[in-house]
């Protein structure tokens, strides 16, 4: 059974030595003391921990040559530059300078034109191409530019240009994005410190599943996968707690795991005091910290697998 925002504030009371005169002096503070508490409690000792699977399984590119050629930037000069492709229904590239880039089909006629045009940034391109046949993507120009991320997909994920994925050694992934809630809002807070990202493999024990590491991590809530590494990932991630409100019904339970629950009413306690009573403040962060680094040691069971299936391999994954 977990605690009540009730008991919270009773047991906050009694740390105040504080009776109704007082205490109605500082019950304004109660909310923002509590859900300090209860994201530092979140964050830092015990946080609830969620999954989400994410099916990572970028398009093809018609004209990938399947290495890392396929990112470098390419330099025009005089000659154009020509790529071909059967069956292409959508484009995307990335171009630094001021050129032009021609699609035409088998009989050599232009059927779209993009002009672009950016000045020491790669700025991205991308649109729908209307052909079934064999697809020529010409860039040519007056002018010295860059190209580089040339696709040609030939399929589609909707009729919104949006979904055109761009091409790039790694596929961007917002978790606040993925993990939205209809009901709570965001759910994202932070990605979970041990083994975050695993990968779905067949034949490895427990879960069949084992740990990615190359993967990189930006901003704090993007995910980015390799290209090269399609398959299915399970993403642990420390899940953002309720919030008190002034809505918020004496009867509501704490979103805080019940081991650590415990430690909000004297993080609450020294907020609310430590601009009226430094003394007594700083003896309930004391305790706090106390309390908090005993939790912190002692054993936790793994939020993800056993370690026993934790292997070493190649590519990138294992231990």
């Amino acid at each position: 059974m977990k605690t009540t925002w009730s008991e919270i504030k009773n047991q906050v009371q009694k740390l105040l030595y504080a009776d109704d005169t007082v205490n109605n002096e500082y019950e304004k503070y109660y909310i923002d003391s509590a859900n300090y508490a209860i994201m530092e409690i979140s964050r830092y000792v015990r946080p609830n921990i969620e999954k989400i699977t994410i099916s990572h399984f970028p398009d093809e590119n018609l004209i990938s040559k399947g290495g890392a050629d396929d990112f470098a930037p390419l330099l025009h000069t005089n000659e154009d530059i020509l790529y071909t492709a059967q069956g292409a229904k959508s484009f995307y590239f990335e171009a630094d300078g001021t050129g032009t880039l021609n699609i035409k089909n088998e009989s050599g006629t232009i059927i779209k034109t993009v002009e672009f045009s950016s000045s020491h940034v790669f700025k991205p391109y991308k649109g729908f191409i209307d052909d079934n046949g064999l697809i020529t993507l010409e860039f040519t120009g007056n002018y010295r530019y860059r190209i580089r991320n040339i696709a040609l997909y030939g399929g589609l994920y909707s009729s919104s240009e949006e979904d055109i994925q761009p091409f790039s050694g790694y596929c961007v992934y917002d978790m606040i994005d993925l993990t939205m809630s209809a009901d709570e809002g965001r759910t994202f807070l932070a990605f979970a410190e041990d083994f975050p990202v695993m990968k779905r493999e067949t034949g490895f024990g427990w879960a069949d599943c084992r740990e990615m590491r190359n993967y990189v991590i930006q901003k704090g809530n993007l995910l980015l996968l390799p290209r090269s590494s399609p398959g299915e990932y399970e993403v642990y991630y420390k899940k953002y707690p309720a919030k008190i409100t002034q809505d918020t019904q004496d009867s509501f339970e704490i979103d805080v795991d019940c081991e650590a629950v415990f430690l909000i009413p004297l993080l609450m306690a020294y907020r609310i005091l430590k601009e009226d009573d430094e003394r007594l403040a700083k003896t309930y962060y004391n305790e706090y910290q106390a309390a908090k680094e005993e939790l912190l040691s002692s054993p936790v069971k793994s939020i993800i697998m056993p370690a026993e299936i934790w292997m070493s391999g190649e590519d990138g994954y294992g231990l």
